[in-house]
C-alpha cells in the first residue's frame, strides 16, 4: 500500500477548522466549541468540510462498532454512548443523533435528509462526543481520510 501525505491531498485550511472543530467539541468548553464552529461560514461554500466530517463519523462510528452492516440496535448502542456529550454540544434528542449516524451508513430512513447545515453540526457534535483521545484519533482520522479522498477523487486514466 502506497503512503499517503494527508498534506498533499487534505485542504490545509478547511482541515484546520474541521480539526479545530473537534478539539473543541472534545473538551469542555462549550463557547469554544460555538466559536469554531462559526469559522466554517470563512470557509468556500463548497461542502468540504461536511465531507470530512460525513467520512471521519463513519470511519470512527466503524471502528466502534466493528460489523460490516451495523443494525438499529448497534446505532442505539453507539447513540446511548455519545448522547451525552453530543446533548452539551447541540439542542438534539437521541434520534437525531441516531439518524445522524445512520445517514453515514447510508441506513437513514426518516424520510428526510438532513440538510447540509445541520448535518454538518450534527455530525461535528456526534464525532466529537465519540473520539477517546482526540489528537490521536484526529491523526489516525486525517490520515484515513486522505487516502479516501485519493482514492476517490483521484484522476484515473484512461487505457
Amino acid at each position: 500500500m502506497v503512503s499517503v501525505n494527508p498534506d498533499q491531498i487534505l485542504d490545509a485550511e478547511t482541515w484546520d477548522v474541521v480539526a479545530g472543530i473537534l478539539r473543541a467539541g472534545s473538551g469542555d468548553d462549550l463557547a469554544a466549541y460555538r466559536a469554531a464552529l462559526l469559522r466554517l461560514k470563512d470557509l468556500p461554500d463548497d461542502n468540504r468540510a461536511g465531507v470530512y466530517l460525513y467520512y471521519m463519523l463513519w470511519s470512527r462510528a466503524d471502528s466502534l462498532i466493528r460489523k460490516p452492516k451495523p443494525t438499529l440496535s448497534d446505532f442505539a448502542a453507539l447513540a446511548q454512548r455519545a448522547y451525552p456529550k453530543f446533548s452539551e454540544l447541540v439542542v438534539a434528542d437521541k434520534i437525531t443523533l441516531e439518524h445522524t449516524l445512520r445517514t453515514v451508513f447510508d441506513q437513514s430512513d426518516f424520510g428526510t435528509q438532513l440538510q447540509d447545515g445541520a448535518f454538518t453540526i450534527y455530525s461535528s457534535a456526534a464525532l466529537s462526543a465519540l473520539l477517546d483521545d482526540p489528537e490521536n484519533d484526529l491523526k489516525h482520522l486525517r490520515s484515513k481520510l486522505a487516502s479516501w479522498i485519493q482514492r476517490k477523487y483521484a484522476p484515473t486514466t484512461g487505457s
